[in-house]
């Protein structure tokens, strides 16, 4: 989880969960619909970051997933989006 500045005085920064979205070409364009529309992270007190690949499929979803995981710590929200 992501840390922010903003909290009470004298407490520990409030934590901001880490959300990943991932799918097809629809969350490709939904990242781009969203960012003009409310913004990168949907207006949510989290930090969100879109993994969309055009022609993703069941049998590619979990090496996505494992490449997109490289270097980066595993997420506390995992959205998957299938639109078969």
């Amino acid at each position: 989880m992501e840390q922010t500045k903003a909290g009470v005085p004298g407490q520990p920064p409030i934590q901001r969960p880490e959300v990943w979205i991932i799918g097809d070409s629809y969350v490709r364009h939904g990242e781009k619909r969203a960012r003009v529309t409310c913004g990168p992270h949907l207006g949510l007190e989290a930090r969100v970051s879109w993994f969309g690949w055009d022609g993703l499929r069941w049998k590619t979803l979990i090496p996505f997933f494992l490449q997109s995981l490289r270097g980066r710590t595993a997420p506390d929200i995992l959205l998957i989006h299938w639109r078969q």
